[in-house]
């Protein structure tokens, strides 16, 4: 099961605790990412596979939605990066991480939405990642 950074590493070839709200799932290339917490300081993380994205000032907005940034954060065993950054959830430092932008194609819930990241500092990735919204209803046109 690949997590967000390889899903975003492989577009490319390269490379308060508050509410939560679980019922937003999007897919990616297959797999899911949850939306999973809004945090104090005004992130949202959103769980993909073995790495979680944790997204500044999506907390908390469900109508309006444009484009945020944040970073990306993996679990795997192996360090990619040279510094290291904080991950704002558990407070551990980890040297496998990146940044993302996301951007809504759709304002509202529920919404599409693009993102491009790279890897530590580096370049962002050259093809977008695309996420579909998961809802109950059939895909349109079927």
């Amino acid at each position: 099961m690949p997590d967000l950074k390889a899903a975003l590493m492989a577009m490319s070839a390269l490379s308060l605790s508050g509410m939560a709200s679980a019922d937003e799932v999007w897919t990616i290339m297959g797999e899911e990412v949850v939306y999973e917490e809004d945090l104090a300081n005004g992130m949202a993380v959103l769980a993909h596979g073995d790495g979680k994205l944790f997204i500044q000032g999506l907390a908390g907005q469900y109508e309006g939605r444009g484009t945020y940034d944040g970073i990306f954060i993996d679990n795997s065993e192996f360090d990619v990066c040279d510094v290291a950054i904080v991950n704002p959830q558990t407070g551990e430092s980890t040297y496998n991480w990146g940044r993302v932008r996301m951007v809504f194609i759709d304002p509202d819930f529920p919404s599409r939405w693009v993102a491009m990241g790279s890897e530590c500092f580096g370049k962002p990735i050259e093809d977008p990642i695309v996420a579909m919204p998961v809802t109950g209803d059939p895909p349109s046109g079927h």
